[in-house]
């Protein structure tokens, strides 16, 4: 890290900004920064942002406090235009039923589409020559066949066999390429280089075994084909799973008729071949499939529907993926999820947040200062610029310590008063490591040996 390093000096930066902050928790790397910028006493000014500071299914109110600690900050919402708003985004649970009979002829496809793609992997390791890192990707990827069947029915098979499973394996190679070393280079450069002749391959050896799709899919088919006719508004259809994201994309490319893109996460598309379908997406292309890793900064701003195909557990799931949506009349669709539950979460973390801020506001709100004396808090607020002098003073007896006004400053601050109108002014310094331990220093406004006499006796000491 560049801080260990001393590549980045910490007492040098003067502003660090934390995007998606709400993951500066437990052993996450912004935890960790958050951590060395203060033990390097770094002055500079910490800035976290986040659409929604929930990250799991944790308490709002203790997560919240435990963000608030980790930044040693409180949190703030600011005001959003009404289009931004969830208010303002309608939320549409889409009906479908898949019966038993269903599900049993799913399982039935599955067991003989296993058994095909088994011998398909079989023949491609003799053709790979016996290549580990490409052998040990195909195996670990082909299971992968079960969860995209019963997603999208036998249909899937041919899209997943061709086109999804190698463009996997080969993002998954190229990742482990750019942090190997040693002899696993070459190796993993040679499974690369054998990936064209087994697409190749497999392109040959599967044709079109079934158009049968699952009732789910079917019911997104009819939907998409609903929100595209007569209009040129664009659709992101969110998936969990990186194996589902192609071949859903090409059946529903051969359903609609219209072009349909898709991206996934660093272990799922090359990075070249996701910035090029984002890109389609922003200009030509009117729907975009995509894993749930993209639900955070994927931003079009004339996306107006967002459909959820299948069940998310988090409150954030249902605010980032909604915020994706930045049309005024957005619409958004859940398959698995309830809305109006996923609704009532997301108000709980809203009340978590404006209960944090009303308490902020309590603590911050200094209350009318009241003096001993009436002449004394517009003596010492008349006091010129300058007079302030280090320690306590001399003589002085002060009253009880209290929150004052200091009214040519416009704000409050911690002090004590003296008869004399002199004001004794007290800050609080925390240091050392994690920044537990505190400093009081004490400053006096005015006069720092007290005038009246009858304040002190004969020896100079403050009289009880």
């Amino acid at each position: 890290m560049a801080l260990e390093t001393g590549q980045l000096i910490a007492e040098r930066l003067r502003c660090v900004i934390f995007d998606e902050a709400h993951h500066a928790v437990g052993r996450h790397p912004y935890a960790e920064v958050l951590r060395l910028l203060r033990d390097g006493c770094c002055p500079a000014r910490i800035l976290g942002l986040t659409a929604s500071f929930m990250h799991g299914n944790s308490d709002p109110e203790r997560r919240l406090e435990v963000l608030e600690d980790r930044f040693r900050a409180k949190a703030f919402s600011p005001q959003v235009h009404p289009t931004l708003s969830h208010s303002e985004r309608r939320f549409t649970k889409v009906p479908w039923f898949e019966s038993a009979q269903d599900r049993d002829g799913t399982l039935a496809a599955y067991a003989r589409y296993a058994s095909h793609l088994d011998i398909l992997v079989e023949n491609l390791k003799e053709l790979t020559q016996f290549n580990w890192e490409l052998q040990n990707s195909l195996e670990r990827e082909k299971g992968r066949l079960r969860g995209v069947l019963e997603s999208l029915g036998p249909a899937a098979y041919q899209p997943f066999v061709q086109e999804s499973l190698l463009e996997v394996v080969q993002a998954k190679l190229s990742s482990k390429l750019a942090f190997a070393d040693g002899d696993a280079v070459e190796c993993l450069q040679r499974a690369l280089a054998l990936l064209p002749h087994c697409r190749e391959v497999l392109s040959s050896r599967v044709s079109t075994v079934s158009d049968e799709a699952s009732r789910k899919f079917e019911a997104l088919c009819k939907l998409l084909r609903r929100l595209l006719s007569g209009s040129t508004d664009k659709i992101l259809v969110f998936v969990e799973r990186v194996s589902v994201a192609g071949p859903m994309a090409r059946l529903l490319e051969a359903s609609t008729g219209v072009e349909i893109a898709h991206v996934c996460g660093v272990q799922g598309m090359e990075e070249g071949l996701r910035l090029w379908n984002l890109q389609r997406f922003r200009t030509t292309c009117r729907v975009l499939v995509a894993t749930a890793s993209l639900e955070e900064g994927l931003d079009v701003p004339d996306c107006r529907y967002v459909v959820r195909y299948d069940f998310f557990s988090s409150a954030k799931s249902h605010v980032q993926g909604a915020g994706r949506a930045r049309h005024g009349e957005a619409e958004i669709f859940y398959f698995d999820n309830d809305p109006e539950m996923e609704e009532d979460r997301r108000r709980r973390i809203e009340d978590a947040l404006n209960l944090s801020l009303s308490r902020s506001e309590t603590e911050q709100q200094p209350p009318q200062p009241q003096p001993p004396l009436a002449s004394m808090a517009s003596s010492a607020s008349s006091l010129p610029t300058g007079t302030e002098s280090l320690g306590e003073g001399i003589g002085h007896a002060w009253g009880e310590e209290q929150t004052l006004w200091d009214y040519r400053q416009n704000k409050s601050f911690r002090g004590m008063t003296c008869a004399c109108g002199a004001l004794l002014h007290i800050t609080s310094r925390a240091y050392g490591r994690g920044r537990k331990k505190k400093e009081r220093i004490f400053s006096v406004q005015g006069a720092l040996v007290c005038p009246i006499p009858t304040a002190r006796d004969k020896n100079g000491s403050v009289r009880a």
